[in-house]
């Protein structure tokens, strides 16, 4: 029996390509993101690298969104929300991608904010979000 060769993890790592920045993986900030209908937010995108840092990349990526009726996404990364609901933005770079679960509430007056106000309202929401994302890894 003869040994063969242990290949790299990461087999651009010793002799990057012009240009090859050796990601890892992509990730989203923030993770999760909760907006009312009619507000915008803007989402950054950073590429883990094999040495360990983080390169924003925002400007880089495709980006691509389901149920456009609920909310949209534009190439610099801003999110425009909508309609009450939740949706997926996703992220793509050379081979890499990652999500990002918007939850879209419909817009409150400042009447209906008096009657329903409670501190912490909204974080039931978000954690919910947050654990159908993480369902969604296993």
């Amino acid at each position: 029996m003869s040994l063969q060769p242990i290949k790299p993890l990461f087999p651009n790592a010793e002799n990057p390509k012009d240009g090859d920045l050796n990601i890892m993986y992509i990730r989203i900030e923030p993770a999760l993101l909760y907006l009312e209908a009619g507000q915008t937010s803007k989402i950054k995108v950073f590429a883990v690298l094999t040495d360990g840092r983080n390169e924003e990349i925002t400007h880089k990526v495709k980006w691509r969104s389901q149920h456009t009726t609920i909310g949209k996404v534009n190439e610099e990364g801003t999110i425009t929300a909508v309609e009450a609901g939740s949706m997926i933005i996703m992220a793509e770079y050379e081979r890499h991608k990652a999500e990002l679960v918007v939850s879209i509430d419909k817009k409150e007056t400042a009447a209906s904010k008096k009657k329903t106000a409670v501190p912490g309202g909204n974080v039931g929401k978000i954690a919910g979000a947050a654990l159908a994302a993480v369902m969604r890894l296993w």
